[in-house]
């Protein structure tokens, strides 16, 4: 028992002197914290050697960031650091500077030239509202999040040149520069309200309205045209993890990406604001409408189109009436001869056009920061429009034009059909672009039932041989 009670006091005195000289945090993990330092107008933290500026407490004006802090390399500029500075009015960030994170340039007014010579990542709104910017000098390799130049409504130039330009035949196009393209596949297709990229969209918006329409024609057939130009120059985002990404939302995904593969590629959001930039260009009224899914019925392939939120198209104004018009749906339709069955129809027959149903159409607001004024429209007057979406267009073979009306006027089989011969080039009946189709003769033989046909048709074989043959 003595031994026993020895050895006892002897335990607990070492376990006592092991507490005291180890006690138990010394033992456990401990997260390396990185402490704040000072240099001149700097503040900033150490972490594995590297430095990261978290504060600047200087004057602005032209600022190049240091290279090195406390002998350590500046790898990041950190969070809010020039966060609404209303005094800088240049930066150059140096080569080893590989990130700047979120909102660190946030709001900085007077901010006119900014240079970033490594290829550093951009978070979130890094350079957003910085309305006087106009020259963003980014490495070719430069890569961003959503939004990082969001709202920056005068920038104009990337690398000191214009990011885009007419072409001999006064199309819009963007910089033949591999960078500048580069750049804004990377940068600039994430963010709204971007000056250049707003002057490009409104560009080719104005020059694909007057080169798909012709003066003569209705705004239905107008209409018509646009709404194929979308189907033939856009392709539904069908990756799943980048459905949802902020680039599929933007008009500017339709244009942006046409520009720089010669191909769209988009969502239903971006689809329905394309559309409804387009018809504004043409001098159309239009609006976007939304509305939830109903799940119930929805198959895997619905669901990895439409994922099981809402759904957006476009409701427009042709020739006095309101129709309903889904350009997103006609483009993923398996038969592309069914694509103008999506084209001017009712409320009623728009939600069922999927073999499942949406819930009541709304009208949809447009997000400020990226209110294109081809995309603004009166609330009220949509609001009222809604509940005259009554009307389908009268195409039974879905070719997108008014049964027998060639003039596309509303009326078919009147006089002034005939006369649209002179205005279809080479004799392209279907306004496809392609003469000596297949569609084209169909059309030819509408025309040839038409009243007083003889004497115009032979006519228009004297004028069209190869399109309408002989009438043997």
């Amino acid at each position: 028992m003595k031994h026993g009670k020895i050895l006892s006091l002897f335990a607990a005195a070492l376990v006592g002197f092991s507490a005291a000289a180890f006690p138990p945090a010394a033992f456990e993990p401990v997260g390396i914290v990185a402490e704040a330092a000072v240099s001149g107008n700097w503040v900033y933290t150490v972490s594995s050697g590297k430095a990261t500026i978290t504060g600047y407490t200087g004057s602005g004006g032209s600022l190049t960031i240091p290279g090195t802090l406390g002998g350590k390399d500046v790898v990041a500029i950190g969070e809010k650091v020039f966060y609404y500075n209303n005094n800088l009015t240049s930066v150059v960030i140096p080569q080893k500077v590989l990130t700047i994170e979120q909102s660190a340039f946030i709001g900085c007014k007077k901010l006119q030239t900014v240079e970033i010579k490594g290829a550093a990542h951009l978070c979130y709104k890094a350079f957003a509202h910085c309305t006087a910017l106009t020259n963003a000098k980014l490495h070719k390799n430069c890569t961003a999040d959503k939004e990082a130049f969001t709202m920056c409504t005068a920038l104009t130039k990337l690398k000191s040149d214009s990011a885009w330009y007419y072409n001999s035949d006064a199309k819009p196009v963007l910089s033949s520069n591999s960078d500048i393209r580069k750049l804004i596949r990377n940068v600039f297709t994430k963010s709204k309200k971007v000056k250049f990229v707003d002057d490009y969209c409104t560009a080719i918006c104005n020059y694909i309205a007057a080169t798909e329409t012709r003066p003569w024609m209705c705004e239905a057939a107008k209409a018509r045209q646009l709404f194929r130009w979308l189907c033939d120059n856009c392709h539904f985002e069908t990756d799943n993890t980048t459905f949802q990404s902020r680039e599929n939302q933007l008009y500017s995904s339709v244009f942006l990406s046409y520009a720089l593969d010669g191909e769209g590629e988009s969502v239903c959001s971006g689809y329905s604001k394309a559309y409804k930039m387009l018809l504004s260009a043409a001098g159309i009224e239009a609006y976007l409408v939304r509305s939830d899914l109903n799940e119930y019925g929805l198959s895997q392939v619905d669901t990895g189109y439409w994922g099981t939120g809402g759904h957006m198209w476009n409701m427009i104004k042709a020739d006095g009436k309101y129709y309903q018009c889904d350009v997103s749906a006609a483009d993923t339709d398996a038969d592309p001869g069914r694509r103008y069955m999506y084209f001017l129809q009712t409320d009623s027959k728009m939600s069922q056009m999927h073999n499942y149903y949406y819930n009541a159409t709304q009208l949809k607001a447009v997000d400020a920061h990226e209110n294109h004024p081809y995309l603004s429209y009166n609330t009220s007057t949509g609001q009222a429009a809604l509940n005259q979406c009554v009307y389908s267009y009268s195409d039974a073979n879905y070719d997108g034009i008014l049964d027998s009306d060639l003039n596309f006027d509303g009326s078919g089989g009147t006089f002034s059909d005939y006369f649209i011969l002179y205005d279809i080039a080479s004799g392209d009946m279907n306004l496809n672009g392609t003469a000596n189709e297949a569609e084209d003769l169909a059309l030819a033989q509408i025309f040839s039932q038409l009243p007083y046909h003889d004497t115009w048709l032979n006519m228009c074989i004297w004028m069209f041989p190869h399109t309408f043959g002989s009438r043997n």
